[in-house]
């Protein structure tokens, strides 16, 4: 009764059409999403998916941790640059990372993805795979670097302290982990 009166519907119509008019999903597609989303988590049923759903109020970061990603600045030079991209076009995804030491290519790495991924994870994917490629230049000396990405959004997510999805939590722990470290990463 409650989706007729948001929907303004004749009382004739039916329970699905009703839950679509009034943007309700109906209670069984809920029950699928959560039986299946349990069943992956639990490891009861194999997936070959990876979903970037939000993670639980417990796993969030304490708000004493945010991180505060800085743009970079044209005055600063900076030894260890990184390209990032990822793109989908039609059923074909992917994401790329190209990892420069003093203008020298380094570490190149290249991922075809599932052609369930959003349009926003294969950036995500990217940043993150270059991320974890610092980790072999641990005894670099200059340890300033900057990821150059083409997705504002992914960028805004990252500022965004309130997004809490799994990659984009992750970017950011690699990130405070280089930190810790003494790296220096900025984002352009």
């Amino acid at each position: 009764m409650i989706n007729i009166k948001v929907a303004k519907a004749y009382r004739t119509i039916t329970f699905e059409a009703s839950c679509f008019i009034a943007g309700v999903p109906t209670i069984g597609v809920v029950l699928q999403e959560k039986t299946r989303l349990y069943k992956i988590k639990h490891n009861t049923e194999r997936s070959e998916y990876e979903y970037d759903i939000s993670l639980p109020v417990r796993d969030w970061p304490h708000p004493a941790r945010r991180l505060i990603i800085k743009e970079i600045s044209d005055s600063t030079p900076y030894s260890i640059e990184i390209y990032s991209n990822g793109s989908k076009i039609g059923d074909k995804v992917g994401a790329e990372a190209a990892l420069y030491v003093e203008k020298v290519l380094k570490r190149q790495c290249k991922y075809k993805l599932h052609n369930i991924c959003s349009n926003i994870q294969p950036e995500e994917i990217a940043i993150l795979k270059s991320l974890e490629g610092l980790t072999s230049l641990s005894d670099h000396n200059e340890r300033k670097a900057t990821i150059y990405t083409n997705s504002k959004v992914t960028l805004d997510f990252l500022r965004n302290n309130f997004i809490h999805s799994l990659l984009i939590v992750e970017i950011r722990n690699k990130v405070r982990q280089r930190m810790n470290q003494n790296w220096s990463i900025q984002f352009g």
